[in-house]
């Protein structure tokens, strides 16, 4: 038996069979690293547990009746590098609360900070270790974590299952590590969505009318677990590992696939009128393409320009999992005729299908 053999064998052992040697994590993101577009200023937290804040692949909410913001602190020059696993660790999220919520973790209202891991069947049946690396400007106790299969949308699918696990993590002035075992659910014989979007959600709720001048998360992780992992609830719990390092470009693929931002940045791009008021410009071939077909947007300024001056309102349309294209209608065009689309400084094409 070589090395590599070896290793694998003696995981199996350890984790309960099957255990990766890569790719174990599944959680996209989990370093907190791709935050698609630069942040100048914290963005502000809504009310919803369930919010996407800004194009980050983690939803945060500061929880019913609460208020706060959230941002990315780079960590290359900070003391806290020194706690992290990862290679391509370079940055966290931190949270900060200025309102506590006045929700509860029962009614699933209070803060919160998860993320949705495509495919309800992912772990179902199985066990997982699920760790954070947490700390906060003053302690705070995390209660519980966050544990729902979600079934899509179309035809008439099951409702979610909701296993949120009571813990307490007592989170610390220092990065520690925090983990838990979670026993998923078996989805059988549960029924799925017509138009697809199930998902696992994983994550953690924030304790109710808290606040919190900084709570700070990095490298999260979830992967296969033996179910006779460590029960503890106290942050000890499964049988966490070192934090999986997947590199950048690897990481960036899986993001790609739910949120793409794709800077223009004051580029120009030519069209052709099909019409007197529709003009077209061809966009972008996606590879590899996304999850679903993405609801687009843009950012920054836009216009059509032909060569008559007239210019029309531009938005992004026929969008596929795979393709995208420019649009101006409303300006007074010549069929055939020839003019071009032109950006601001700093402007983008957003493509959102998150789950």
């Amino acid at each position: 038996m070589n090395l590599t053999q070896r290793i694998s064998s003696a995981l199996a052992m350890m984790f309960g069979g099957g255990a990766q040697l890569s790719n174990r994590n599944g959680f996209i993101d989990g370093a907190m690293s791709h935050w698609n577009q630069s942040v100048a200023a914290p963005a502000t937290l809504a009310a919803s547990p369930g919010t996407f804040t800004g194009p980050i692949m983690w939803r945060a909410g500061a929880g019913t009746g609460g208020a706060g913001t959230i941002t990315v602190v780079d960590l290359r020059t900070s003391a806290d590098l020194a706690a992290m696993e990862g290679d391509d660790t370079n940055s966290c999220f931190k949270m900060v609360i200025t309102a506590g919520s006045t929700g509860t973790v029962a009614a699933r209202s209070c803060g919160a900070f998860f993320q949705h891991i495509e495919n309800v069947a992912r772990y179902a049946g199985k066990s997982v270790t699920l760790q954070f690396k947490l700390k906060a400007d003053a302690p705070i106790t995390i209660p519980s974590v966050i544990a729902s299969q979600a079934f899509g949308t179309g035809g008439a699918p099951s409702a979610t299952v909701v296993f949120d696990k009571a813990v307490s993590w007592a989170v610390g002035t220092s990065f520690k590590k925090f983990s838990v075992r979670l026993d998923v659910p078996s989805i059988q014989p549960k029924t799925l969505g017509t138009a697809g979007g199930d998902y696992l959600e994983v994550g953690f709720w924030l304790p109710p009318g808290v606040t919190t001048t900084g709570l700070y998360i990095a490298e999260a992780q979830i992967e296969a677990c033996s179910p006779g992992a460590n029960p503890a609830t106290d942050g000890t719990g499964g049988a966490p590992t070192s934090y999986e390092h997947r590199g950048f470009q690897a990481e960036q693929a899986r993001v790609s696939r739910f949120f793409r931002a794709i800077q223009t940045n004051g580029a120009s791009f030519s069209g052709i009128a099909t019409g007197a008021s529709d003009a077209f410009a061809f966009g972008q071939t996606l590879n590899p393409p996304m999850r679903a077909t993405p609801a687009p947007s843009l950012t920054g300024s836009w216009s059509y320009t032909a060569p008559a001056g007239n210019s029309g309102a531009v938005s992004v349309i026929g969008v596929t999992p795979d393709m995208w294209y420019l649009h101006a209608s409303g300006g007074s065009y010549t069929a055939g005729q020839t003019g071009y689309f032109g950006s601001s400084a700093g402007a983008s094409v957003i493509l959102d299908a998150r789950l």
